[in-house]
């Protein structure tokens, strides 16, 4: 990856017509993202195939062209997990556009959680989990939380069921947990929800400042801010 990324940084420096080798960045992004090998089309391109990996190119907001990549990576699918608790939280009536708030360690439900909100274009509110219960409450009730998915052990620091009106679910994770549903629940057989018409600018995330100097204030994420970050990792 390190001789790919050399490569790439080295065309982009060192060519004044990057026209001439546009076809080689596309073949060095496709190997950098796992795939045996990609195509790339300027400007408009004819629709793609039902399923194809599709990763679009945009210049100052403005779409002028797409990477198509074959033999997709291992993993580029829905994550199996991700998208049974997907499909449950879209029986559950949550939608896109809807928050679900994490109060969760650094555990593998955390990552599914994530995943399971970018399937349904939810948005995702991770909540510190050293936060005390006003705390926690003040920012459940600002961000407009519907679904909150908590370490069992943290129960008492959760806000009181009439606290949060719009907070309708909650789920444990790592035990049970008197006022919420097992987080196992989540992971029942469900099928994925139908793949959400969701923006470059929809918001992906609300992160929220430790409120140092008065009430946390919530920053927004979008979706293509969170891909843009991805790719640069």
């Amino acid at each position: 990856e390190a001789e790919l990324g050399t490569r790439f940084a080295t065309l982009v420096a060192q060519t004044s017509d990057l026209e001439s080798v546009l076809p080689e960045l596309a073949s060095l992004s496709a190997a950098a993202l796992g795939a045996g090998g990609g195509t790339l089309i300027r400007g408009q391109a004819p629709p793609a195939e039902p399923g194809a990996n599709v990763i679009p190119l945009l210049l100052s907001g403005e779409r002028v062209g797409e990477l198509r990549l074959t033999d997709a990576p291992e993993g580029i699918e829905d994550d199996p997990s991700a998208g049974r608790i997907a499909g449950n939280l879209a029986k559950r009536q949550v939608v896109a556009g809807d928050r679900i708030a994490l109060i969760v360690g650094n555990r593998i439900e955390f990552a599914e959680a994530v995943l399971a909100a970018a399937r349904l274009g939810a948005v995702v509110v991770p909540i510190n989990i050293r936060q005390r219960k006003p705390e926690n409450e003040y920012v459940l009730a600002n961000s407009g939380a519907k679904v909150l998915i908590h370490e069992a052990d943290l129960a008492d620091q959760m806000p009181d069921e009439t606290a949060v009106p719009a907070l309708r679910q909650r789920f444990a994770v790592g035990g049970a947990s008197a006022h919420a549903a097992p987080y196992a629940d989540l992971l029942q057989p469900a099928p994925p929800p139908p793949v959400p018409a969701v923006g470059e600018e929809d918001v992906f995330s609300i992160l929220y400042t430790s409120g140092t100097t008065g009430r946390p204030k919530g920053a927004l994420l979008t979706h293509l801010g969170v891909v843009h970050s991805c790719l640069h990792i």
